[in-house]
């Protein structure tokens, strides 16, 4: 076979990628995880594009567990650090593992180079309240052998029908999936087949996203089939009183809305009352259905550790007698001297009785 020529007549804007990266990390890495981390290359050269967990998250239809789980991979590399604020990851600085030079990234990117190699080897975990992984990565994950594994009766019967869904055999990867999930999430084979079939029956046949179910499951304690079922109850109840509050009719939600409703249901843990209380508040100062609008608000309760409606009053109670506070200081008459072209002169008292009867003798007189 005689080597293909590659060429090129593009234009465009480029982002640089390592050929460290290229040819020693990512082989190994996965896909997902590439994913992000040439989408972080690219938030380097344009300071325009907005940048937090949840707008990455947004971008790839994922959630911001697996955008931090894949940023916990590189730190673990030694390709980037993470700074972490309380519950938020404020900081994210690329090492370099090359020992060339890289240039500063735009102002205000929120990422940072650092010029020099690390000292010492990162860490294997991030041990903050921001994020801790509670699932291994499957790089990590020692194999079995896969060839006993499918040739078990029950998975048999669950490779077969998934074949026949996606109309081809599975992967060595995919094949490996299913063991991982098995093996490292302790997932039992009924539950396995449900997930199969829950993800299928939406219309999602890609392996990434089932894996990004099982991932999430796993995280929120998930192992068996009825727990899994109460979730997904609440996960369309959730969907159902979004577009009730919002009142969107005729179509059905996205799935960038769909992922950002199982955060609020999955991340944030919130019911439905106040899921519908944030929508109902976004109609009423923005008069559409925003889903930004709403996150936003959601965001802040969940920071606040609220868990239901009376949190919310109380919180709604201190922002106003904070405002009320706030207001009287501002309009509160100042005791200086205050001086303008119309009281530009000392204040006297006068006995206007005395002046008037001064008056009456002068005119007697």
């Amino acid at each position: 076979m005689s080597d293909i020529v590659l060429n090129t007549e593009c234009t465009d804007n480029f982002t640089l990628v390592s050929n460290n990266f290229i040819d020693r990390l990512m082989p190994s890495a996965n896909g997902e995880y590439v994913k992000v981390y040439l989408y972080l290359l690219r938030c380097l050269t344009d300071r325009n594009i907005s940048f937090d967990t949840a707008d990455i998250a947004d971008t790839f239809e994922t959630t911001e567990r697996d955008i931090l789980r894949a940023l916990s991979y590189w730190e673990r590399t030694g390709l980037m650090s993470l700074r972490f604020e309380g519950n938020d990851l404020v900081e994210i600085t690329f090492l370099d593992s090359n020992g060339s030079q890289k240039p500063n990234p735009p102002k205000g990117s929120g990422i940072k180079y650092n010029n020099e190699a690390p000292s010492s080897p990162a860490v294997a975990n991030i041990t903050t309240d921001g994020y801790e992984p509670i699932v291994k990565d499957k790089s990590e994950f020692a194999k079995t052998n896969i060839e006993d594994f499918c040739n078990r009766e029950d998975v048999a019967d669950i490779t077969l029908a998934l074949e026949h869904y996606i109309n081809r055999p599975l992967g060595a990867s995919e094949l490996q999936s299913l063991l991982w999930w098995h093996e490292e999430l302790k997932f039992p084979i009924p539950l396995i087949e449900y997930l199969i079939e829950y993800c299928l029956s939406r219309g999602h046949k890609s392996f990434s996203y089932i894996d990004s179910v099982a991932r999430n499951w796993a995280e929120n304690g998930i192992n068996t089939v009825e727990q899994a079922k109460k979730v997904n109850n609440l996960y369309s109840t959730a969907n159902h009183t979004v577009m009730k509050s919002f009142g969107i009719r005729g179509r059905s939600l996205t799935d960038p809305e769909i992922a950002v409703i199982t955060k609020w249901t999955s991340e944030y843990g919130f019911s439905t009352d106040i899921i519908a209380e944030a929508c109902t508040r976004t109609i009423m100062q923005t008069h559409e259905a925003s889903f930004a609008y709403a996150d936003s608000i959601l965001k802040g309760w969940y920071k606040s550790h609220v868990s239901n409606l009376e949190d919310i009053t109380e919180l709604d109670n201190k922002f106003n007698a904070s405002r009320k506070t706030k207001d009287k200081v501002t309009n509160a008459p100042s005791h200086t001297a205050q001086s303008n072209k119309f009281k530009n002169f000392s204040e006297r008292d006068y006995d206007f009785s005395q002046l008037e009867d001064e008056l009456v003798n002068r005119s007697s007189n």
